[in-house]
């Protein structure tokens, strides 16, 4: 990036953001005008999304629809880190708290959900947030979803009845590029992917590209936060560990006490990792552990799966500043 000899890179890093959000913005007297852009803060896990949403909707009287997968889940508070009760009265928020966590989710449900929030906040002027680190929500948010046939209750309830690591062998074989882009232990997202093939003879992925992906919904900017590996790695390791202070065990403990270890909610990352200990499949060090290295793991999917978005400017965390008024 170019630079003129008195603006320093971190300097003209902010000059871009602001010049991104602007184009989102009308000046009107002395005050800013939403009309209607959807500012997305998107990024890796642990990058620090939610830190800069609160901080911009305070300022700008925003509501925050969020872009998680697993914040729907009632109950799923710590590990998920979801804003508090009381932040969430502060602040409206979108997409939170929406099921209980043996209720089914999925992108199709995302897409609604979202669409009438949208629907809803427009009509009252107040500008959006959509924050979260979920590519795939993201996009169908932008694009909708492609034309792939409806549930088959049936073949869904056949394949479900087979292991995960059976069912991931046979997507890696009949859709080896889409199982690159699905965590292993994703059964819902495997299941609908075969379950496409099942029905059709061709995978998802095949739809996908029909597809395109090319004629958004909505007018979108774009504000990517990241870090070197380095320096997101530790910062991972260190909110699982807080994570872990406060309580997660103990949720958990609580959830398994009203649902079933393998329903939706409760085979999430992280929490899947916590079921197996309380099962006495694996101790407590080892769980802990397979959280941070599945995080990371996932960490590195979405930057992967972020990079490929040309429309999103990124910026490290410490070079954003609140939106000026």
């Amino acid at each position: 990036m170019s630079t003129s000899k008195n603006v320093t890179p971190a300097k003209a890093g902010v000059q871009n953001l602001l010049k991104v959000l602007d184009s989102g913005f009308r000046r009107n007297d002395e005050m800013r005008v939403f009309r209607g852009v959807l500012i997305v803060i998107c990024g890796p896990t642990g990058v620090g999304k939610s830190d800069l949403a609160l901080k911009w909707a305070r300022q700008m009287g925003a509501a925050i629809i969020s872009a998680d997968s697993q914040q729907v889940w009632k109950g799923c508070d710590i590990g998920t880190a979801k804003p508090s009760k009381k932040i969430q009265q502060e602040i409206p928020h979108y997409l939170i708290d929406l099921l209980e966590p043996d209720q089914k989710f999925d992108v199709a449900q995302y897409q609604q959900y979202a669409t009438a929030a949208i629907q809803e906040l427009k009509s009252k002027k107040q500008p959006i947030l959509v924050v979260g680190g979920a590519g795939l929500y993201l996009r169908i948010l932008e694009y909708g979803l492609c034309e792939a046939p409806e549930e088959n209750p049936e073949l869904r309830n056949q394949l479900r009845t087979r292991t995960l690591e059976d069912l991931y062998q046979e997507l890696q074989k009949v859709d080896p590029e889409l199982s690159k882009k699905i965590y292993k232990s994703d059964k819902n997202r495997i299941v609908r992917a075969l379950e496409v093939y099942h029905q059709t003879g061709k995978t998802l992925a095949e739809f996908q590209k029909e597809h395109g992906f090319s004629k958004p919904r909505y007018v979108m900017k774009k504000i990517g936060l990241r870090l070197p590996r380095e320096e997101l790695y530790p910062r991972i390791r260190d909110r699982v560990d807080a994570m872990m202070k406060a309580g997660w065990l103990e949720e958990v403990r609580g959830l398994l006490e009203k649902y079933p270890p393998d329903c939706q909610g409760l085979l999430s990352l992280g929490y899947s990792q916590l079921v197996s200990h309380l099962q006495g499949k694996i101790s407590l060090e080892e769980a802990v552990e397979l959280i941070k290295i599945r995080t990371r793991q996932f960490a590195k999917r979405q930057e992967t799966w972020f990079r490929a978005d040309p429309s999103i400017q990124w910026f490290r965390p410490d070079q954003v500043v609140p939106l000026p008024l």
